[in-house]
């Protein structure tokens, strides 16, 4: 919303708060913010309006006016969370001081003798990969390259070694291509592949008709529509899905899609170049929801090729009140991920498919064209300025609002200067910081996304981080400590993650009493009433979210958080290295109706307890590790939405019966088949059920005793008999891999080692 309207929803909301919260206002006032709220609810429906009409065919007096009215509301915004952060600052007592800095790893690599070492082991691995490469034959994939300059650069490094070697280079641009040699120039789509691809985008890939006969889908005038639309589109992939998912949002309806068809312009069936895939993109812009133009335009902080991670960009989105709470019943992230579905569904932004694992997060990231498009619109709005080291995106008022930093060549220290440091909304940092910034000087910062960037004497950066008391997001790594004044944030929501470890510093974090999302690990050393101090923080954080605490090997406590209460709107619990002494009671389907996500490691599980979890509404991601779990049964009642699913140290037998988990994708189990013989007294009629698990496509399962090397040989082999003689038949075209220790493999094959851990993987895309 915000590059449509600028920050007039949120100044509205705000306003209403002023004029209807205990804030003490005298009565002559209150009447005056009504009457600023008209307004400015009058210039939100006329700036919408300009919105709605393309760039190029906006007068140009209606243009600069729009610039303006969102220049100005951000200046207003800042005024009214300055008075609102002062009525709401509270004074804390009896604080305790801050434990001094542990310094980190960083601070011993920055030594002049280390970092001579250093160079010296660098430059001799290099001499190595020099000599090894002159006498291999090798296949280098270039991807988009766009700069002739860039090319010649890349060209030099490779070398022509004479046995064969190729380079590929994939481009946009005929001059690198002709530069290159030897160019290739790609095929578009036939007709018939762009209507499978077109219609499938529009109705899902579900649509069992799309295979037989595409056509049948559509009605006649439709047909003829779709197929006037593919011939603009020129068999070109990217722009027959972007094309598509417009489509789709807009139904089978002739009308609408004939003003689609009319607004791509002329389309150049046999010259497609960069430009008019431009004016498609444009179109599916200017076609999305003015809340989503924002939280669109809002990606281009990050640099090309990036993965983002949904939950980080969701609550970056809240932190600059993108979202509006307009859902009743729904949570501002809940909303959030809404938002994330409708950019993936539009084709504005792609889903990136990452390896099972114990975090379960999504990732996406964003096509070089759409990048480089919204990168655009952005620096015409002046809503992100970019730096990274060549053709700055940076703002001619010199105001900026959202900053990237994306270059470690970038004098980062002239970010002050003549820019207005105290307009800047959000800092996201991708490289060191040379040198750093100023950022406690940055009044209303809101985001501080320091995630992606590897601080070197950042404590320099932070000591001074309590100033700012308007940021909402935090997002730190490879931090050796909390910086201080930290309790000083009382409007954080999002804090991730740093190192902590005593009392005090946890008790700190109690005072953060708007925090949604905490993130946090805690270090090896044990400090007295480590776990009343961290129960008694999360008892505070009434409005908590996600709870993600992790320990270390040394730090691997029982009862840790025995003692705590989970509020009942919690979505998401990870705790690595606490365990529970048993399941907690609060960890029930009535209280925890809204949990997606649960992580959790429990001492004595027993069946009544997995029933418990199992009837959990809401829960998709589930891994539950025991110290001791003898004998589980899943009955088709239980977990109806679990989509990914990790037991870890059950004992055998482990039951899935028919219906039992019928959303589930990804499996992960683990046991010691050693005990399980101990105990079974054989292990070649284990049932599982799996095959009752209808939609699984993943399984991973571990087996072995780390304690015990003697008979891992004989385990793993067994497991290997288990497979080869068809108990676990299945199975289908599953590919068996044993991995753990690949250098192992070839050893293992012959039964003539110790193997120390032994793991069967087992890729499914099978169908039973």
């Amino acid at each position: 919303m915000e590059v449509v309207t600028g920050a007039l929803p949120s100044i509205i909301t705000k306003l209403t708060i002023l004029a209807t919260g205990e804030y003490n206002l005298q009565k002559g006032l209150k009447g005056e913010i009504k009457f600023l709220q008209e307004e400015l609810t009058a210039m939100k429906g006329a700036l919408e309006d300009v919105a709605k009409v393309p760039a190029e065919k906006l007068p140009n007096g209606d243009e600069i006016w729009a610039r303006n009215v969102r220049e100005l509301s951000y200046d207003i915004e800042d005024s009214i969370d300055k008075v609102m952060v002062k009525f709401e600052g509270r004074k804390l007592d009896n604080l305790h001081g801050f434990r001094k800095f542990t310094g980190s790893n960083l601070d011993w690599l920055m030594q002049p003798m280390v970092r001579h070492k250093i160079a010296t082991e660098i430059k001799e691995i290099k001499s190595r990969l020099q000599e090894a490469i002159n006498r291999l034959q090798y296949f280098i994939v270039i991807d988009d390259i766009w700069d002739i300059n860039l090319w010649k650069i890349i060209k030099n490094a490779l070398l022509d070694n004479d046995v064969g070697s190729r380079i590929v280079v994939t481009t946009r641009n005929r001059d690198v291509a002709e530069q290159v040699g030897g160019a290739y120039q790609m095929k578009p789509l036939s007709l018939s592949k762009s209507q499978k691809l077109l219609y499938a985008r529009i109705f899902g890939t579900r649509n069992k008709n799309i295979n037989e006969d595409m056509e049948k889908c559509l009605d006649e005038e439709l047909a003829e529509v779709s197929n006037r639309i593919l011939k603009k589109c020129a068999g070109v992939p990217l722009a027959i899905i972007t094309i598509g998912s417009l489509l789709a949002s807009k139904g089978a309806n002739k009308m609408d899609w004939d003003e689609v068809y009319n607004s791509m312009g002329t389309g150049l069936h046999n010259n497609f170049d960069v430009g008019t895939m431009r004016k498609i993109l444009l179109l599916s812009y200017y076609d999305l929801p003015s809340h989503l133009k924002t939280c669109l335009l809002y990606l281009s902080v990050f640099p090309e090729d990036f993965k983002i991670e949904r939950d980080r960009l969701i609550w970056m989105w809240v932190a600059e009140d993108f979202i509006q709470c307009t859902r009743e019943g729904k949570s501002l992230s809940e909303i959030g991920e809404s938002y994330f579905n409708e950019l993936i569904n539009r084709s504005m932004i792609q889903l990136v498919n990452y390896e099972y694992d114990l975090e379960n997060n999504e990732y996406c990231c964003v096509h070089d064209m759409v990048l480089e498009l919204i990168r655009i619109l952005s620096s015409k709005e002046n809503f992100v300025t970019i730096l990274h080291g060549h053709k700055d995106d940076t703002s001619p008022t010199n105001t900026v609002r959202r900053l990237s930093l994306q270059n470690w060549k970038v004098d980062h220290a002239r970010i002050g200067g003549k820019t207005k440091k105290q307009k800047i909304r959000s800092v996201v940092v991708f490289s060191p910081l040379n040198p750093e910034p100023k950022l406690w000087t940055f009044g209303i910062l809101r985001v501080l996304d320091l995630e992606s960037c590897r601080l070197y004497k950042v404590h320099f950066c932070l000591k001074h981080l309590g100033k700012l008391t308007h940021l909402r997001c935090l997002h730190i790594q490879n931090y050796g400590g909390v910086p201080r004044g930290i309790s000083n944030l009382t409007s954080l929501e999002v804090l991730s993650i740093m190192l902590v470890g005593d009392s005090t510093t946890i008790i700190e974090l109690g005072h953060l009493t708007e925090l949604r999302v905490l993130k946090i690990s805690l270090n090896s050393g044990y400090t007295v009433g480590l776990e009343n101090s961290l129960v008694e923080c999360l008892q505070k954080l009434k409005k908590i979210n996600t709870v993600d605490i992790r320990g270390t090997d040394l730090l691997d406590r029982i009862g840790l958080l025995d003692a705590w209460q989970a509020p009942p709107h919690l979505r998401r619990i990870q705790l690595s290295k606490c365990w529970f002494s048993v399941r907690p009671d609060w960890m029930n389907p009535s209280h925890l109706r809204r949990l997606t996500f649960l992580a959790v490691s429990v001492l004595r599980l027993q069946q009544e307890d997995l029933a418990i979890i199992g009837r959990l509404p809401a829960l998709r991601d589930l891994c539950l590790c025991v110290d001791y779990g003898l004998g589980i049964v899943v009955n088709g009642s239980l977990f109806r939405n679990l989509i990914r699913c990790k037991l870890l140290n059950f004992m055998p037998p482990v039951v899935f019966h028919q219906g039992a988990m019928p959303m589930l994708t990804d499996l992960e189990f683990t046991f010691d088949l050693r005990k399980t013989r101990r105990i079974t007294g054989s292990i070649d009629s284990l049932e599982f059920g799996l095959e009752n698990l209808r939609a699984l496509q993943n399984i991973v399962v571990r087996f072995g005793d780390e304690s015990d090397r003697e008979h891992d040989t004989e385990e793993a082999m067994a497991v290997l008999d288990l497979f080869e003689t068809g108990t676990i038949s299945w199975l289908g075209h599953a590919l068996l891999l044993c991995a753990v220790h690949a250098f192992l493999l070839p050893q293992l094959a012959s039964a003539q080692c110790a193997v120390h851990r032994f793991a069967l993987v087992l890729e499914m895309p099978f169908v039973l």
